[in-house]
């Protein structure tokens, strides 16, 4: 034949099928092809073992391909006839897409779907090949993380993958120097598990002012930002303390601002959600302030002539003893 040009340097040579006449007893036809990159070289180049299936594959890919038809009778009174030949071939492989959904929950498995695609977003359904999955985030999990592509998958297949962690990601698809990536998929958070505390002092000295938040937590320990309920507190000081009565979440969030306890020496704050009765608490070291004052303390009632105890303590402005105070006093 002439030489033909594909027009582009790597070609999927998928067939070469022809329509033939080979009724005649002791008729065949075979085919011989060769190919090479640069046209003035096909002339040299070597001719194929012959082709005899119809449909068969062309080994090798390059920009110019010659074929050549071989008739062959056993008996010069019958020839066969050719009618015509047909070459299929496709671009290669120039990308890959990524096809996945742009949210998922945390936690949750969802499909995802890699096609091998030509330089025209045409799906290249020759390929053949294994293909690598890996994510912009550590803690994507895939079932399955790579897949040798056969001629049965017609270049596209779908994946799975999960993500506990609520937060942005893409996944990468990788076979040789090939390497694409999906738009950002995001996970979402799942419904609120548990309260955590977190911000609040481990110990204050009385009186002095904190802050703290109330965050509402899923099963895998992310924020729930659909979480807007009401959050009751409860206290443990007797003493007025500057706690509200309850706070709504925002967004999974509630923020406790310029907090106090006034006796020493533990106090405990205690959240609750008031649709659910999840809950929990933290306990938070009370120390005593500087003494500012003395208090005298003893029995209420006592007997004449009779002798009693009488205290004496070092006191901050709360009336917690202050006791770093080590010195004599006078009555």
């Amino acid at each position: 034949s002439v030489a033909f040009d594909t027009g582009i340097a790597n070609p999927v040579f998928e067939s070469l099928t022809w329509s033939a006449n080979t009724t005649s007893p002791g008729t065949s036809v075979s085919f011989q092809t060769r190919t090479s990159g640069v046209l003035g070289d096909l002339p040299s180049a070597t001719w194929s073992d012959p082709i005899t299936i119809n449909g068969s594959g062309i080994a090798t890919p390059a920009q110019f391909l010659q074929v050549r038809a071989i008739l062959s009778t056993s008996d010069t009174a019958f020839t066969p006839i050719l009618n015509e030949i047909e070459i299929f071939y496709s671009l290669p492989v120039d990308d890959f897409r990524v096809d996945a959904p742009a949210s998922a929950g945390a936690g949750e498995y969802f499909d995802f779907r890699v096609t091998a695609v030509d330089q025209n977003n045409a799906t290249v359904t020759a390929f053949v090949g294994n293909v690598n999955l890996s994510a912009s985030s550590l803690n994507v999990e895939f079932p399955r993380a790579s897949h040798n592509f056969t001629g049965f998958d017609n270049g596209t297949t779908v994946f799975q993958a999960r993500n506990p962690i609520a937060e942005a990601f893409t996944i990468t698809a990788t076979s040789g120097a090939i390497s694409s990536d999906s738009l950002s998929i995001q996970t979402t958070s799942a419904p609120t598990v548990s309260l955590a505390l977190t911000g609040f002092p481990a110990a204050i000295t009385a009186g002095d002012l904190f802050s703290g938040q109330i965050i509402a937590r899923d099963r895998y320990g992310n924020t729930d930002t659909s979480n807007n309920e009401q959050i009751i507190i409860q206290t443990t000081d007797l003493a007025p303390a500057s706690f509200p009565v309850s706070v709504n979440l925002v967004a999974g969030v509630g923020n406790l601002n310029n907090c106090s306890f006034f006796t020493a020496p533990i106090q405990t704050v205690t959240v609750k959600e008031a649709a659910s009765g999840i809950s929990t608490y933290t306990d938070i070291l009370v120390n005593a302030g500087a003494a500012t004052r003395l208090r005298l303390s003893a029995e209420p009632d006592q007997y004449q002539n009779v002798e009693f105890n009488l205290e004496i303590a070092a006191v901050d402005d709360y009336g917690n003893p202050d006791v770093t105070i080590n010195t004599a006093a006078t009555l």
